[in-house]
């Protein structure tokens, strides 16, 4: 008598079907890993689009926030972004999952504390395979910022 006749049917499916799933997730995750684009900061190139006809980069005193309106135009996908204002880093803007690869656009925006006018400086990151790491030749510098 064999080890698998002595176990009930149902048992026996349950098992094999147990064991494809498993199966099936680790080909994906191998496969998932082959696909991962990195970046490098050679590679980045940004633009500023428009936001209400003005350039890409405004603020609102109302809602106390900035908005920058971007788009990729290097041949790296971006990671996130760190907001420097007046000199003082104030947040790292991750990126919604491939929302800046190369050729996409987004509209971002970060709080603001000032009233008037902030110098504004974005440093690109791009992921890497060593991990995340910021490009400060590539960064987007824009004095006096405008309101929207």
């Amino acid at each position: 008598m064999g080890l698998f006749e002595s176990i009930p049917p149902l048992i026996k499916i349950i098992l094999i079907v147990a064991g494809v799933v498993a199966f099936i997730s680790i080909i994906s995750s191998v496969i998932s890993g082959m696909n991962k684009t990195y970046g490098n900061c050679q590679d980045v190139s940004i633009e500023l689009g428009q936001i209400n006809n003005k350039e890409g980069i405004c603020y609102s005193v109302n809602k106390a926030t900035l908005r920058m309106s971007l788009t990729n135009t290097g041949s790296s996908p971006i990671h996130s972004f760190i907001y420097v204002s007046d000199g003082e880093t104030r947040e790292e803007l991750v990126l919604p999952r491939s929302s800046l690869n190369v050729g996409k656009s987004t509209e971002l925006t970060a709080q603001f504390a000032r009233d008037k006018n902030p110098t504004v400086r974005l440093i690109p990151r791009v992921e890497t395979e060593s991990g995340v790491t910021s490009c400060e030749d590539k960064s987007i510098f824009k004095i006096n910022v405008i309101n929207c």
